[in-house]
């Protein structure tokens, strides 16, 4: 008897069956100040839903612009491997996600002006320029997720997406879109990282 309930035992444990919930946060993320949140719910042993919202405050190369941010990605998972722990195991992803930004800078052109007399004249001086982008992406991956102690997840992940963005006005599209991490850029883009979190 006592065989037969370690047996069981480690059959429950192999399969991680009360494991169904994890929650991640992307450290790289940190870098460009942008707080991004992953929530994962196992459908079955095969297939996990995936949602992560996002904050962004700054923009790397823009620290003296006025940038709010939020955005929210949705991500399907396959995991590839039969017989393993839940969310330990191989995946295959891909998936949506929407962001959008609301943005307030200055920067130095050329405006129609009076001068004392009541003409008009041409100025070169500083403008203070709002705008928004909106942005909408697809994206295919591959990663791997490691479990340990049954309660940290380790998630690394290689793949790459493409991003449509639309700007409000051309100033704010031109200040933005100075490279593929900007925020006004639209094109193919990577995608590769680390995730840690919990399950449970």
């Amino acid at each position: 008897m006592a065989i037969l309930w370690v047996v069981n035992i480690n059959k429950v444990y192999a399969q991680d069956s009360t494991a169904r919930v994890s929650i991640k946060l992307s450290p790289q993320h940190l870098i460009p100040n942008i707080f991004r949140l992953e929530a994962e719910y196992l459908l079955n042993q095969k297939h996990g839903i995936a949602i992560a919202p996002l904050l962004q405050f700054k923009s790397i190369g823009h620290k003296d612009d006025n940038i709010f941010g939020f955005g929210l990605e949705l991500l399907h998972k396959i995991y590839l491997k039969k017989d393993a722990k839940a969310f330990d195991n191989i995946y295959f992803g891909y998936g949506l996600n929407y962001s959008h930004y609301n943005t307030k800078f200055r920067y130095f052109g050329w405006v129609n002006t009076l001068d004392p007399d009541g003409l008009q004249i041409l100025r070169y001086q500083q403008i203070e320029q709002e705008g928004a982008i909106d942005r909408l992406g697809g994206f295919v991956m591959i990663g791997y997720q490691d479990v340990i102690e049954k309660v940290i997840i380790l998630d690394l992940y290689l793949g790459y997406g493409t991003i449509k963005s639309y700007s409000s006005n051309s100033a704010t599209n031109k200040r933005y879109d100075q490279n593929l991490l900007d925020l006004s850029y639209s094109g193919v883009s990577p995608r590769v990282g680390m995730k840690m979190g919990i399950i449970f």
